[in-house]
């Protein structure tokens, strides 16, 4: 399935990923008080970009060739979020730790492509399974954290693929385990055991609206680009 570039991802702003949906009003009552619902099942994501460094002749054609695959939105795609000043780093020797050094095979060697193994920071699992529309999870946990509240994170679900989440609530935690709440209420039921992504959450969506890159002297451009979750049938 497409997945926007890691190298694409020098925007100079950043739109937090954000729940947008309906809510209906059901009048104002004789005391003043405006009463409203959800009617929309907890929300879609949004997320955009803006004002993308596209500096050199490779990000031009990274950005025209995803753009075309994109199809307008009509196509989904895989869109990562890399923000490890908000996940829930684990504390060593009292610092933070936001990233851990690559490894090579047990033999010293890479791959064939000169790459290394990549750990992640923060591992945490669903402990017990999970059903549809769950707003409350147990989690274990290996590495992680003090969980705050706010922190963005993903699912790979086994039929809808990868979908963002938000920590909305801590109910306990402990050096293993906690109960957190969260939003939007789950996408798909889940077995024990899935992974939880917080290095690197990322989300199906597609694009909310045309795009088009403009260049200054024909080398430079700032584009924007703006998700909206989606439930197209993934590739």
């Amino acid at each position: 399935m497409l997945e926007f570039p890691h190298s694409l991802l020098r925007e100079a702003v950043t739109d937090r990923p954000r729940l947008v949906g309906a809510a209906r009003t059901g009048g104002r009552s004789a005391s003043g008080v405006i009463t409203m619902s959800r009617t929309d099942g907890g929300g879609l994501w949004a997320y955009g970009l803006q004002s993308i460094a596209v500096t050199t002749a490779d990000h031009v054609l990274q950005f025209e060739l995803i753009t075309t695959l994109m199809a307008e939105g009509t196509r989904p795609i895989i869109v990562p979020i890399c923000d490890k000043r908000h996940f829930p780093a684990p504390i060593v020797d009292g610092e933070p730790v936001y990233s851990l050094d690559l490894v090579p095979h047990s033999d010293g060697s890479p791959f064939s492509d000169s790459s290394l193994y990549a750990h992640k920071v923060v591992l945490a699992w669903l402990s017990v399974p999970a059903a549809l529309r769950a707003t409350t999870i147990t989690i274990g946990i290996e590495t992680m954290g003090t969980l705050r509240g706010g922190e963005l994170f993903s699912i790979d679900h086994q039929t809808l693929g990868w979908r963002f989440y938000r920590v909305v609530g801590v109910v306990s935690q402990t050096a293993t385990t906690a109960t957190i709440r969260i939003e939007p209420p789950l996408r798909e039921a889940t077995a024990a055991n899935a992974l939880l992504e917080f290095d690197y959450p990322r989300c199906v969506m597609q694009l909310a609206e045309p795009v088009s890159l403009q260049l200054q002297l024909r080398r430079f451009g700032r584009p924007s680009v703006s998700f909206i979750e989606s439930f197209l049938p993934l590739d």
